[in-house]
């Protein structure tokens, strides 16, 4: 990892200790179609795939904010010529939510992430082609907050993701569900 990136994911992981007053921590899980944009559509040749993400997220201070860490899976298969090459992209990312209105009604909120990401091209027609390499990746994006019952909710959101000429835009959906006693 390049020095911004460890500095950015410490400075999130270390503000995921910070005590919270109100709520225990989440666990959530989710997934999607990721539809490419750029040089990943226009050049690559992508199309679009599917994304897998999991993650954990901590409450700081009384109102909305959050702080966490998430793995993501995901792969796009390309345009022919070839058939059978694809992209698996996958990494770890630390981020930042702020959630508006009450905890307890449906609400809107937004993401940031920053981490990194791999890049890991497979071919069958030109093996010598594949590999990959994890570089810092970011994203940013929104998404609605829908809790059902006392300590889970149901969330789609939209984000845009860049790792250098690797962007898109993953449409999730997915379940949280507050795990300890502050839940």
């Amino acid at each position: 990892m390049k020095g911004p990136t460890l500095a950015i994911v410490g400075v999130l992981l270390m503000a995921a200790a910070v005590p919270t007053h109100a709520q225990g921590p989440i666990l959530f899980f989710g997934g999607g179609a990721t539809i490419p944009v750029s040089v990943y559509k226009n050049e690559d040749g992508a199309k679009t795939g599917w994304m897998a993400t999991a993650g954990v997220g901590v409450p700081v201070g009384g109102k909305g904010l959050m702080v966490g860490a998430e793995a993501y899976y995901g792969s796009n298969k390309h345009e022919e010529p070839p058939a059978g090459d694809k992209t698996n992209l996958y990494g770890a990312s630390g981020f930042l939510v702020y959630r508006f209105g009450p905890s307890t009604k449906t609400g809107v909120y937004v993401i940031g992430s920053a981490g990194a990401m791999k890049h890991d091209f497979r071919s069958t027609s030109f093996p010598a082609d594949n590999g990959g390499d994890f570089d810092f990746a970011w994203s940013g994006g929104a998404g609605v907050d829908i809790p059902v019952g006392a300590k889970a909710s149901i969330w789609i959101e939209s984000r845009y993701f860049q790792r250098g000429d690797t962007r898109f835009i993953p449409i999730f959906a997915g379940v949280s569900i507050g795990i300890g006693s502050g839940s």
